[in-house]
């Protein structure tokens, strides 16, 4: 379930924020290899900031759901 999507998606932003970190910048092709690191990035980013909407206000206590799903907004927008 979303459990399980949102450890994906953490654990595909960290690990090609590392494999971006050992590039070695005179490599051929590396240029092309950054360009898909940092889309897979960038689309893990996405999943993990909509579905952690979902389920913070799915095991929010009652009454603080709302208050949780703002927190991820303001999480998002402070960087």
């Amino acid at each position: 379930g979303r459990a399980t999507s949102l450890k994906l998606a953490i654990w595909g932003m960290a690990l090609c924020t590392v494999l971006q970190g050992c590039l070695i910048p005179d490599t051929p092709g590396v240029t092309v290899l950054l360009a898909a690191l940092r889309i897979v990035t960038g689309l893990s980013a996405g999943g993990e900031s909509a579905g952690v909407n979902t389920y913070m206000s799915e095991v929010g206590d009652e009454g603080r759901e709302h208050t949780l799903g703002a927190a991820i907004h303001v999480n998002n927008l402070s960087g």
